[in-house]
């Protein structure tokens, strides 16, 4: 491990950056104490780190909600023959299928049934640690 270059900071296992004393990540097998910098530190992690964080698990909860958020996919609906499955252009309207079909129906007059493809967003939203 390296020596605390300031009082007070030590330097992040993974990147080598300086970080403050309260990110400890757990012990050596000597028993010494890894910092890091975070979460999202992108060094390179030690292999008895990347061993001891492999054997480590938590369970979350998760809701599955439509995503109605304002950067979500809009919902998509499109129009599929029955018959020979060829699809149309999505569109957001609910009636974004009907020209389709009927363009569908005069090119294929024997294709007669149809299906209404409806593409909804959904998101995962973090819940509770277990």
């Amino acid at each position: 491990m390296h020596p605390d270059p300031v009082r007070g900071l030590h330097r992040c296992t993974r990147c080598g950056e300086l970080v403050q004393s309260g990110r400890e990540a757990g012990r050596d097998a000597a028993g010494d104490p890894l910092y890091v910098c975070g979460p999202t530190c992108g060094g390179p992690a030690p292999p008895e780190q990347e061993r001891e964080a492999a054997r480590r698990f938590r369970f979350r909860e998760y809701d599955i909600e439509p995503d109605r958020e304002p950067d979500g996919e809009p919902i998509a609906y499109a129009a599929q023959c029955a018959v020979c499955e060829e699809t149309g252009a999505a569109g957001e309207g609910e009636e974004a299928g009907t020209d389709w079909m009927l363009a569908h129906l005069r090119a294929h007059s024997e294709h007669l049934t149809y299906r209404e493809v409806v593409t909804r967003p959904y998101r995962a939203v973090p819940g509770d640690w277990l």
